[in-house]
């Protein structure tokens, strides 16, 4: 079939790629097949290319019940079998599953004896349009009256609509005095109508952003950023629902940066620049940290496909290898073609260095493999291999891997680079191997094959080792540069990634529409770049900082227990399981300096008011005091036995309260580390210290059930709050110190009225709300700066804002928040959260801020059928939600 097609001419080949693209009907969820199509689907002009396939054996024509001549494909094998084919299909999938329907649709209307009930209007006529004017030679006669016909309704109905506007206008002329009288009370039934619109198509949007989360987080911001514009810009509330969708969006993509060109991509080994395909066959040169054009190379000629794009390991080079049968090098500096090889009598699929940049392996559709100089172009060695795919040398250099799917099967060989001796045949997969890649010491190789599966072998003797998989056939496998994790996509658009040495899978990356060919990590394996037969490259950040709403402080190794802002707001710190406490800058999360002269886990970490200080608690019962500029250690206390413990400044900021293992609350002088004051009174672990904001009380929580108020003056106990909930883990005052909220063990937060201690209220205070809605316990809960809301978060993976008065829940922030500690950032914008995870989240807490962060973070706007399909409008609207 492949020798058939490159021996037309070019006119004949885009031809006969529109006839094999009708003979078969396109699989939803299922796999496609073929379908019989009739000469008036393809034209009477076509017809004679038609008989000329039938000659060959590649079709097969015939006369259906009408008399129309027909034609179908000889085998539905050549859908699978026949790689140029496969490629076709995919990227003309929707258009053919489009057609499909716009077939139907014309049955119907013949049926109806073609009744204008069954002619095309709204959103479908529109697709139509669209779909007419993009691909107009692909319709037939028939499909295109049917349109057109379509069309001239549409223009019809437009007439009569409007005169019927321009008699409206007219009565209501003539009627302007009633209409005054009713305009009152019709406009405030008009204006409530229109609310409830808005309020519901921002709930649909928002279910809709839900639904496509694993589909396409990107396509996720862009419907939860229009269900919060709805509302927003007719002066409506926000729905909670659209609001926890931005959020959680934002959350769930790693998506950064979106390009034009699908085939090639590749990062220069030094991460500064991008390479990928481009339009009519040209290679982009991108500054990857700007996003940046640098060189646009042009010099292959066009064709169907892309050009494969390699750098060379010095960063100085790039290798292209294209349809048109040549492979190139460039000089990276200067933007100059170096050498054009030329030798391949097909197109070449692939074309890389091998590790000291001397040589260069291309592959072909031709079945060579050819080895070349990559300084003079000389042709060394040519390996004759029917089936070749692509080609990769391993860590040594001195061998060579190439994929092959012939009459003796699908299998990986691998060849001796000097001679092309036989060293090693891979072989195991039920259908083709599309791509290989060796680890980084040459110890392992990973094959992807069209059966869905991930192979990893050992070089030495070829035994599998693992196997990773997925429903769909695989097109391309990498490892991470630290071959920790391996990588692989292919037709369903999606990338996987697995953990090598436990199995498991690690992240999933959706957001094409297309399937994936090539995939590449950035040096550092902090990046991946994916290029889609959708048209586009993508790169996403798959570090643990890339899961981020406005930032993930990812750099301890074990679960971070506590979260402070510093009160200036220059400063995050956060102390972990791991025996360390991290500094972090506030605004980029940028690591400053790292605190590690600990003999245990780190429980708390808190800064004093005037943020020169650093308080930490950790588990072997030691207080320690530290400057927060620079790390330097002040003093230590060994405050109590190993255990549980908290700490915290007073106001002032001359004062620690520590509360801890021993059951007591403690005071000490902030200055020298001395002990003022030890107060007993509870029976179990105090597990939480606050100061009042005057500096005057001291609230405490502990594992006895029971919250407690005290003088500090004198250590008198004020009262005791009780509330039958099981441990308290937290306590915290408002701003102006007339509440206190605490968590419990039953799932609950509660807020007191701690205002007076007189007589009447005796010793047990009065509890104003039970903040009722988590699943399982509450570790902590802070008031916002300005007192009006309270954040809590609970083992059940969530963190909650609520209405300080009214104790009503207001939003469920995501993410895997079941961390025993938050806090909210001075100016009252951001709430950082712990996790049962090695990092801490910030999230912004503003909607305009929330929306501002989603436009700079999606790299597209919402496609036209996007906007028919969700917004319910025949064209975008331009406003800011939509066109950042």
């Amino acid at each position: 079939t492949e020798k058939v097609f490159t021996g037309l001419g070019k006119t004949e080949q885009e031809k006969v790629k529109r006839i094999f693209i009708q003979l078969v009907q396109p699989g939803q969820g299922t796999e496609d097949t073929r379908r019989i199509a009739t000469c008036l689907e393809l034209g009477a002009d076509n017809w004679s290319l038609v008989q000329e396939l039938a000659d060959k054996r590649l079709v097969v024509t015939g006369r259906n019940e009408e008399g129309q001549e027909t034609v179908e494909l000889v085998h539905e094998a050549m859908i699978l079998g026949w790689d140029r084919f496969r490629v076709w299909l995919d990227a003309d999938r929707n258009f053919r599953t489009w057609q499909e329907g716009l077939r139907t649709a014309i049955r119907g209307w013949h049926a109806s004896d073609r009744d204008e009930g069954a002619l095309l209007r709204g959103v479908p006529l529109a697709q139509a349009k669209a779909w007419l004017d993009e691909r107009p030679v692909e319709l037939s006669e028939m499909e295109f009256d049917y349109i057109q016909v379509s069309m001239a309704l549409q223009e019809k109905e437009q007439l009569r609509r409007d005169k019927r506007r321009r008699w409206t206008i007219f009565a209501l002329a003539s009627g302007l005095v009633i209409t005054i009288i009713l305009g009152v009370f019709a406009g405030g039934q008009w204006r409530r109508a229109e609310a409830e619109r808005d309020i519901a198509l921002s709930r649909e949007l928002a279910a809709a952003a839900s639904s496509n989360l694993n589909l396409d987080p990107e396509l996720s911001i862009l419907l939860a950023m229009s269900a919060v514009s709805e509302p927003l810009s007719a002066g409506l509330p926000v729905p909670r629902e659209a609001e926890e969708a931005l959020h959680t969006a934002l959350l769930s993509s790693r998506l950064r940066w979106t390009l034009a060109g699908g085939f090639g991509v590749d990062f220069s080994p030094d991460g500064t620049l991008l390479a990928a395909d481009g339009p009519d066959s040209t290679a982009i040169i991108w500054d990857f940290a700007s996003r940046r054009k640098v060189l646009t190379l042009d010099g292959h000629s066009e064709d169907v496909y892309g050009v494969s794009v390699h750098f060379s390991p010095d960063g100085k080079h790039l290798a292209t290898g294209s349809a048109d049968g040549t492979a190139k090098v460039w000089d990276i500096s200067t933007g100059n073609e170096l050498l054009t090889l030329a030798g391949h009598t097909d197109g070449v699929t692939d074309c890389i260095f091998n590790p000291d940049g001397t040589l260069l392996a291309t592959a072909s559709a031709d079945g060579t493999v050819r080895i070349w100089d990559a300084k003079t172009g000389e042709q060394l060695l040519v390996l004759n291999e029917t089936g070749v795919g692509f080609v990769e040398f391993d860590p040594t250099g001195s061998q060579l891997a190439i994929t092959i799917a012939d009459r003796e099967g699908s299998r990986v060989e691998i060849r001796e680079v000097k001679t092309g001796q036989l060293m090693l045949t891979l072989t195991g997969h039920e259908d083709d191997v599309n791509n290989v890649d060796f680890n980084k010491d040459g110890s392992l190789i990973a094959t992807a094959s069209s059966d869905g599966t991930i192979r990893i072998w050992n070089t030495v003797d070829g035994e599998e080792q693992m196997r990773f998989g997925q429903e769909a056939a695989l097109y391309s496998v990498k490892f991470s540069p630290d071959g920790k994790r391996i990588a692989a996509a292919g037709h369903d658009g999606r990338v996987k990634i697995w953990d090598i040495e436990s199995g498991d899978l690690i992240l999933t990356l959706a957001g094409h529409s297309n399937s994936i060919y090539f995939i590449a990590f950035s040096p550092d394996g902090k990046y991946l770049a994916t290029s889609s037969l959708d048209g586009t490259t993508k790169v996403w950040d798959i570090s643990p900082e890339g899961n981020r709403e406005w930032l993930t402080l990812a750099g301890h190794t074990n679960v971070v227990f506590s979260v402070d802002y510093s009160p200036d707001r220059n400063q995050l710190a956060t102390s972990s399981w791991d025996g360390t406490a991290i500094v972090w800058n506030a605004t980029t999360g940028e690591k400053l300096f790292t605190l590690d002269d600990f003999s245990a886990e780190v429980a708390r970490i808190t800064y004093s008011p005037d943020s020169t200080k650093l308080a930490t608690a950790d588990y072997s019962g030691m207080v320690k005091v530290w400057e927060a500029a620079t790390g330097k250690l002040l003093y230590s206390i060994q405050a109590y036995s190993p255990g549980d413990i908290d700490v915290a400044f007073s106001p002032n900021g001359k004062y620690l309260a520590s509360g801890g293992s021993d059951d007591l609350t403690k005071l000490w002088d902030s200055d020298t580390g001395d002990e003022i004051l030890s107060i007993p009174g509870h029976t179990d672990i105090v597990f939480s210290v606050a100061f009042s904001p005057d500096g005057n009380r001291l609230a405490t929580a502990s594992w006895d059930d029971t919250a407690r108020l005290w003088d500090i003056s004198s250590g008198e106990q004020l009262l005791e709050l009780a509330a039958n909930a099981g441990d308290v883990n937290s306590v915290n005052f408002s701003p102006d110190g007339r509440f206190l909220v605490t968590t419990h063990e039953d799932g609950t937060a509660r807020v007191w009225d701690v205002s007076t201690t007189d007589s009447q209220l005796g010793q047990e205070g009065r509890e104003l709300a039970n903040l009722v809605g988590h699943t399982n316990i509450v570790w902590d809960a802070a008031f916002s700066p300005d007192g009006k809301r309270i954040a809590t978060i609970s083992f059940d993976g969530t963190a909650r804002l609520w209405d300080t008065i009214s104790g009503q829940e207001l939003l469920v922030l995501p993410g895997n928040n079941n961390g025993p500690d938050l806090d909210f950032s001075p100016d009252g914008k951001f709430l950082a959260t712990t996790s049962g995870e090695p990092s801490a989240r910030v999230y912004v807490l503003s909607i305009e801020d929330l929306v501002a962060l989603a436009r700079e973070r999606v790299s597209r706007t919402l496609t036209l059928e996007e906007c028919q399909r969700y917004l319910h409008l025949e064209q975008c609207p331009e406003s800011a939600e939509i066109q950042s």
